[in-house]
């Protein structure tokens, strides 16, 4: 349609006109839910630029067909410039983002008809019935997501310097660059089978035998990160409901399931070192890995969906699910790895014996025939120390370049329970409003519907933090949601809450990380970790099962329940630090740090401070990505564990400076602990890390169904308040919890 033929331009101001009066979704009026959909009209030489459509309201009741576009508004939210002319004259403002999505999705799929929120709701921070329509439709974004027929994921207009065309095509083969003699497929694009598994292990020996490690496309960085969609809170429930989705990038689209098959790649080269981890890829796919576990877990009883109108190939003809061909895909992807393993260890061997047998051979024939000259085989023996050689320089160039590939590795984990994905997204998921944290995952809880969301900017943030934690125990049935809490971290505006309110403004998961561990070896000559593989440790109450529940005080000024839970409250605590300042330079006077650390480890064995410093370093290095080499370890231990006094500590110091590799695990570990806002405590024999805000005289518990030791400040026999987790690497085996376990009583955490 030629917009020069439209009416003239409705008043800005008038767009609260059309959506209260002609288009209402919200009131008394409205007596079932209902939303506004936009039908885009088709492009045209005039309007090719220009987009138009129809806004229309559609009740839910009615299954109506429509489309959801999940995306992040961008920089220029506050300010939105770009025009969507809608309805015969009236013209939306939306974000050049949004503005940009629509366009491409209508040149990909023609005039589809899709819901946005900042055009099918009403957007207007002038205009009062705003924010009750927006109240009353966060709660419904659950059927809109889950009762659309497709939603678009849009992650911008990509980058052709980086490649991200070219990336989307990789992505779009489920991360697998090979085509060729592929028999099954998984939705037309992606190859599996046995005959995959045999061509992956060709491709990666080839790669790790001609050092041609590096990802396949720059864009790829663009692709997962570059609007940062992964990184917004909203988006986390927008790609979590939805039974089909498909992620756009410029011009290019591809469907859920190749973005899944292409994480599991990705994930299986993160982990599997020597194998697979040279071909590095970049790290937000983390994120993407703990979306797409959430998306399994919602949907792996949901009824089959289809995609992409390709043949079923013959050897999946019964995984008709996306959850079912994606385990099967990683059942190949398994078996190429391990053919890539036993090549990798062979081929040497065999290229070796192969030019050493044609050496015998050819000195047997020269005697044959009695023209045997010692000159004729130098060469044959020459080829032969050459490949020897050659062998030699591809194992050590082998290990050092693993060097990356560990800190890497070392950098993210992903969990093995959906929950703790759960609470590790929201933590680290951004949001403009602090109440959207509860806001913006309602669609992921089972009790949706019960939840009070209160009013958009009006919420009392306190009993908003308040619920979403109740909500996520329930949710989850799990009290490892405690060890998310740091009171001595919260805001001045959850003063009034209970002490195990969580302040989700402020990062705290990543304690999940010291219930982790490596196994493996290192070696002093090349001053490497040469080998390891990720384990979970049996946590301070060995997987015990939560037992949990909330006692109201009505007569209270502020409703602030009571959590009771089953635990053992063991040993105060004789030492606990002051926060440690950050080491920039050497220069910097760091006798506050020595003297934290020396008093830590008074009275400790030095086999119990050899443990637990090296969990402390795995710890560490699972959080920043730069583990430090054991020898390290060692040599700070010995200058650290001197007598105290002024004049010995420095001596401590002077010493602590000479020694290179002592002074900058004494710098990473003291980094480590100020930046994550921790602290070092010592009780009877044990020592280790706690968060901020413990005090000498805390006492330490175990709690039934928490991993980490807890630490709890005392208000009166068995009732106590949190003060957050803390990591003592001896009581992570769990022996303490089944010797004290049996007798655990009710604590009552107020």
């Amino acid at each position: 349609m030629d917009l020069t033929l439209r009416r003239p331009q409705v008043e800005m101001a008038s767009i609260s006109h059309l959506y209260n009066v002609l288009l209402p979704i919200y009131g008394p009026q409205i007596t079932s839910p209902a939303i506004r959909v936009l039908t885009l009209d088709a492009a045209s030489d005039q309007n090719r630029d220009t987009i138009a459509g129809t806004l229309e309201v559609k009740y839910l009741d009615d299954a109506p067909k429509y489309t959801t576009l999940s995306y992040v508004w961008g920089d220029d939210s506050r300010d939105p410039q770009e025009k969507i002319f809608c309805n015969d004259g009236y013209v939306i403002l939306v974000t050049k983002n949004c503005w940009s999505a629509l366009w491409h999705l209508r040149k990909l799929f023609g005039p589809i008809t899709i819901w946005v929120d900042a055009i099918c709701i009403n957007q207007s921070k002038d205009d009062p019935a705003a924010a009750e329509e927006m109240d009353g439709q966060i709660p419904l974004m659950q059927r809109i997501y889950s009762e659309a027929t497709e939603s678009y994921i849009w992650l911008g207009e990509g980058n052709k310097e980086t490649g991200t065309d070219e990336a989307m095509d990789f992505l779009k083969q489920g991360g697998l660059p090979f085509r060729w003699l592929i028999r099954h497929w998984i939705a037309k694009d992606i190859p599996s089978g046995n005959m995959m598994a045999l061509r992956l292990a060709i491709y990666l020996t080839l790669r790790r035998f001609t050092f041609r490690g590096r990802s396949h496309f720059s864009g790829i960085q663009d692709i997962l990160s570059g609007t940062g969609w992964i990184n917004r809170l909203w988006t986390m429930q927008e790609g979590t409901i939805p039974k089909k989705s498909t992620v756009v990038c410029g011009e290019k689209h591809i469907p859920w399931i190749s973005m899944m098959c292409a994480i599991e790649y990705m994930d299986l080269c993160h982990k599997s070192l020597y194998i697979m981890a040279f071909i590095t890829f970049p790290l937000p796919f983390i994120n993407w890995k703990r979306l797409m576990l959430l998306w399994q877990q919602r949907h792996q009883r949901e009824s089959p969906c289809e995609f992409t109108n390709a043949p079923t190939p013959q050897s999946l003809e019964a995984n008709d699910t996306l959850s079912s061909q994606l385990e099967e895909q990683k059942k190949y992807l398994q078996l190429g790895k391990k053919l890539a393993m036993y090549t990798m260890l062979f081929s040497p061997v065999l290229i070796i014996g192969t030019w050493y047998g044609i050496l015998l051979g050819f000195t047997a024939v020269s005697k044959r025939f009695g023209k045997f000259n010692f000159s004729a085989v130098l060469w044959p023996l020459f080829i032969f120390l050459g490949l020897l050689s050659f062998v030699i320089i591809c194992s050590f160039i082998f290990i050092v370049s693993n060097r990356r590939t560990i800190c890497n590795s070392f950098r993210s984990v992903v969990l093995d329970n959906t929950q703790e994905h759960l609470c590790m997204e929201l933590q680290s998921r951004v949001c403009e409003r602090p109440e959207d944290k509860l806001r913006g995952i309602v669609g992921l809880l089972k009790s949706k519907n019960s939840v009070d969301l209160g009013t958009a900017g009006k919420v009392d943030l306190g009993a908003c933090y308040q619920t979403l934690f109740m909500e996520l125990l329930k949710e989850s049935g799990s009290l490892n949601i405690l060890t998310l809490t740091c009171r001595a971290r919260r805001g001045h505006d959850l003063d009034n809450c209970p002490s195990w309110v969580i302040d989700w403004r402020r990062p705290q998961a990543y304690w999940f990380k010291c219930l982790f561990e490596h196994r493996g070896r290192s070696s002093r000559f090349f001053k490497y970790e040469i080998g390891y593989q990720f384990q979970r440790k049996a946590g301070a109450t060995r997987d015990s099962s939560s037992h949990w529940s909330f006692r109201l005080d009505d007569n209270a000024p502020v409703s602030r329940p009571t959590l009771i839970v089953k635990g053992v409250a063991l040993d105060t605590l004789e030492f606990a630090s002051e926060s440690l300042q950050t080491i920039k330079s050497m220069d910097e006077d760091v006798s506050d740090s020595i003297a934290a650390f020396q008093n830590s480890l008074f009275d400790i064995s030095q086999g119990n401070i050899k443990i637990t410093i090296d969990s402390l370093a795995i710890f560490a290095g699972f959080c920043t990505g730069i583990p430090e080499p054991s020898f390290s370890r060692r040599k700070w231990i010995a200058v650290i564990s001197a007598d105290k006094g002024e004049q010995i500590m420095l001596e401590v110091q002077r010493r602590l400076k000479l020694d290179t590799s002592a002074w900058k695990f004494h710098k990473w570990i003291t980094n480590f602990i100020s930046e994550r806002n921790m602290v070092l405590i010592r009780s009877v024999n044990e020592w280790g890390l706690a968060a901020t805000g413990a005090q000498r005289g805390d006492a330490l518990a175990l709690v039934s169904g928490v991993s980490l030791p807890i630490v709890l400040r005392r208000i009166r026999d068995r009732h106590f308040e949190v003060v957050g987790p803390a990591f003592i690497p001896s009581m992570m085996d769990g022996r303490q919890w089944d010797r004290l376990g049996p007798n655990a009583s009710d604590l009552y955490l107020h």
